[in-house]
């Protein structure tokens, strides 16, 4: 099923010209035919093919009327028939999240007509977002024409990830860590304090609590219960970890956890569960949840949606059990990596080699998959913009 751009109206006056007129050119689009609809057409089949024939009907005409008409050979789309038909399942499964309206704006913000309904055509314009949204920047989106839990908040930026919000962050960070009458770690507070809560406020989220930790195990962390943020003192001692842009992208992506956990209160609020649901359902701090159930999502709106994609990866069965699955494998990868880098450094040997690197690999690929989880995903291209813009700053 597909729908063709619709083509300028045929003209019924004469035209005076004065120059030589380069030849109209039509675009033609390789129908896509869904399986099943060439056994059991539905309503929706056959408004398309419909379409279809209507198209191509205006590109006859256009060809007889204009001799030196030309119709352009379609484009390499950049999903198979095999995953453009899974792309519009995927959609189409899930009628209550992605009703006509998020379609519409999907499609909108993808530049095909806002029709309400999915076809190969608005999938083939999700799939060529994603590969502009992936230009210079990591975690890359797998392109594959669905606008799922980490497409949408690439191209719907909410809260903190709008560019002018991040944007003064880290300008304004990079300029408050050339000040040499504080200590970094106070440096840090006044981060959190002022430039992340401030911007957190302007979200109605509550003002997140900081902590710097010895030996935290990572950069930083957030604790949704505590609502707090927590940086590792490492990180302000000479060595591996001292480096001042990284703790900068670190405070904002765990800002972003915090702003996301927000976020999926207010969705449940919208749903009209009550504090103590939330609570249940979340493990939020109870001020927090307070706070979210005054100020709720409109059901069906697109920051509810995002942030129902939040609240699968953050807090259902699923999500919960792979998030500590990928943890726990990540911190046992991090220790073998560790463990053969200190054996390669007492016996540089070819065997301690092999097995350095292939420590190394495994850790790899553990980050791959704790960043691929939906909340991290946003949050680590959070991360990569603002040590971009760090390097730029003043």
């Amino acid at each position: 099923m597909t729908t063709l751009t619709k083509q300028p109206p045929l003209r019924t006056e004469p035209q005076t010209v004065s120059q030589p007129q380069a030849a109209a050119v039509v675009p033609f689009h390789q129908p896509f035919v869904h399986p099943s609809s060439l056994v059991h057409p539905t309503p929706a089949d056959v408004l398309d093919l419909q379409r279809l024939t209507g198209n191509r009907s205006v590109q006859r005409l256009l060809v007889l009327r204009d001799p030196n008409t030309t119709v352009l050979a379609p484009p390499t789309p950049l999903l198979s028939n095999a995953q453009v038909v899974r792309a519009i399942s995927f959609y189409r499964s899930q009628p209550a999240r992605y009703t006509p309206d998020i379609i519409k704006q999907i499609q909108a913000a993808v530049g095909t007509v806002p029709t309400g309904t999915i076809t190969e055509v608005d999938v083939q314009a999700v799939a060529k977002k994603q590969t502009e949204l992936n230009v210079n920047a990591r975690p890359a989106l797998k392109v594959d024409g669905m606008a799922g839990p980490r497409t949408l908040p690439s191209i719907f930026k909410i809260g903190l990830a709008k560019d002018d919000t991040l944007s003064s962050y880290t300008t304004e960070s990079a300029k408050l860590w050339k000040d040499k009458t504080k200590t970094e770690p106070e440096i840090a507070k006044q981060l959190v304090d002022t430039l992340l809560n401030d911007r957190l406020a302007a979200l109605d989220a509550p003002p997140v609590k900081f902590k710097i930790v010895h030996d935290l195990g990572d950069r930083g962390v957030f604790s949704p219960k505590d609502w707090e943020l927590q940086l590792d003192d490492l990180q302000f001692q000479p060595g591996p970890k001292h480096d001042l842009k990284q703790t900068t992208s670190t405070i904002y992506h765990e800002g972003r956890h915090a702003e996301q956990n927000f976020k999926v209160a207010q969705m449940l609020a919208g749903k009209k569960r009550t504090v103590d649901q939330i609570i249940v359902e979340t493990g939020i701090n109870p001020d927090v949840a307070k706070k979210a159930v005054l100020k709720p999502l409109a059901r069906g709106a697109m920051e509810a949606v995002i942030a129902e994609g939040w609240h699968d990866s953050l807090n259902s069965a699923a999500g919960r059990e792979k998030e500590g699955r990928v943890s726990a494998e990540l911190d046992a990868a991090t220790k073998a990596r560790e463990k053969a880098q200190k054996d390669f450094d007492a016996d540089p040997s070819p065997a301690n080699r092999a097995k350095l690197d292939q420590a190394k690999a495994r850790r790899a690929k553990a980050v791959a998959e704790h960043d691929d989880l939906p909340h991290e995903f946003d949050a680590e291209r959070l991360e990569t913009r603002v040590e971009q813009e760090f390097d730029k700053a003043p």
